[in-house]
């Protein structure tokens, strides 16, 4: 469900010529950003405590809801 959401939400908030460059961003971006996660989640599961990545998730998660509740606003009119 948010990644239909998120996908909808990128579609409203650019235009339309350049909605295949920044949805190719944001892929790229998404790839790179889970393969991070993923050795980092490692090495803390590993080295720090089984339980610090998901403290980290639920800490990020928190983080990335007020951000976007803050800084995104509805556009008034929708780009066709």
């Amino acid at each position: 469900m948010s990644q239909a959401s998120f996908s909808s939400m990128i579609a409203d908030l650019t235009p339309m010529s350049d909605r295949g460059k920044v949805s190719a961003s944001f892929n790229f971006i998404t790839l790179m950003s889970m393969a991070l996660g993923s050795f980092t989640g490692g090495f803390l599961f590993e080295h720090v405590s089984p339980r610090s990545p998901f403290y980290l998730a639920v800490l990020l998660g928190v983080a990335s809801l007020l951000i976007v509740a803050l800084l995104i606003e509805e556009p008034m009119k929708r780009e066709r």
